[in-house]
């Protein structure tokens, strides 16, 4: 077991809008993810574990990430489901919300 390795830290400030905010009874959260680096769809899989069933099955489509999500991160928006593999750097916040509204 490499110690240095899994005492890696990222912390990462995720902001969530809209239906999620609503799903996630919190429109921000503080998350510690006990590796060096996370991927967007891995931080995504992180959120959905925290909140539950319900949030999980409006983020996720089987094993993609809803097509309807979009995210702030370093001043772009972008959809989620096209981005899966960006790495999110340590100490960042990253705003996640759907275009798409009940009402």
């Amino acid at each position: 077991m490499d110690l240095q390795k899994s005492a890696l830290k990222i912390a990462v400030k995720v902001k969530l809008l809209g239906v999620l905010k609503g799903l996630a009874k919190t429109g921000e959260v503080d998350l510690e993810i006990d590796k060096g680096e996370i991927t967007l769809k891995e931080l995504i899989l992180v959120l959905s574990n925290k909140f539950g069933e319900e949030f999980r099955n409006r983020i996720f489509q089987g094993d993609k990430i809803s097509p309807d999500l979009l995210v702030n991160y370093e001043n772009k928006v972008f959809p989620a489901r096209l981005n899966e593999n960006l790495m999110i750097k340590e100490n960042t916040t990253i705003t996640i919300f759907s275009f798409v509204h009940g009402g």
